[in-house]
């Protein structure tokens, strides 16, 4: 395996990371090619970068996403926090028209002093049905290693690469969808490097298999 050139990452976190990976050598010094850049890195000759998505550019979910493009492309568009968290949680049912964007009613984001990322979306009543919205996660994130379905879902049991996914009611009958996942975990640095890996051609938890 070729080690790929990292030579420029927008966090800390991501250096750690990049320190330890097999397939990574971290060579920094270079300035940022693009301002919105996560990472920067050059593989077989090929500079490419992990940038944060804008109103033009879509972010990726390799979750649910064709990612053999990822292969060849020189600019990769991603979020990150409760923008990423909002998409994994929100993205499958849209698409599957059970709900639509004019549904939500709110949605609260709040961070804990621990990282943990808690997004909340609140839905029309008539809108979506439990057994629904848990059918279509389940087949959207099924054997995905990063998101999982868990109604109890505890942050002391969560691992720092998942987000769990859960579905409740409100006094006023309304549905609850809410996601939650650590900032430097799945919705940070670490979900990053799975993005590089599978841009990379390598297996997606290379690197990172402690926080799974």
């Amino acid at each position: 395996m070729s080690l790929v050139e990292v030579s420029f990452v927008s966090h800390p976190d991501l250096a750690s990371l990049c320190q330890n990976h097999p397939a990574l050598h971290l060579v920094l010094g270079k300035p940022a090619t693009f301002s919105h850049s996560y990472l920067e890195f050059l593989q077989d000759g090929l500079e490419r970068s992990i940038l944060k998505s804008n109103a033009a550019e879509e972010p990726i979910l390799f979750e649910l996403d064709d990612n053999n493009p990822l292969l060849c492309s020189s600019k990769i568009f991603t979020a990150t926090g409760s923008d990423l968290a909002k998409k994994i949680l929100l993205r499958p049912l849209i698409h599957a028209g059970l709900t639509q964007a004019s549904d939500v009613l709110s949605v609260d984001s709040l961070v804990s002093s621990e990282g943990l990322v808690n997004v909340t979306a609140e839905i029309k009543t008539s809108s979506i049905q439990r057994e629904d919205a848990v059918e279509c996660w389940k087949e959207a994130y099924d054997r995905k290693p990063s998101i999982r379905l868990d109604e109890e879902a505890s942050p002391s049991d969560l691992p720092l690469a998942v987000c769990s996914l859960s579905f409740k009611t409100n006094e006023n009958g309304n549905p609850i969808l809410k996601v939650i996942g650590y900032a430097k975990g799945r919705l940070g640095s670490v979900g990053l490097i799975q993005l590089l890996n599978i841009a990379c051609g390598f297996d997606e938890q290379l690197g990172l298999e402690m926080f799974f």
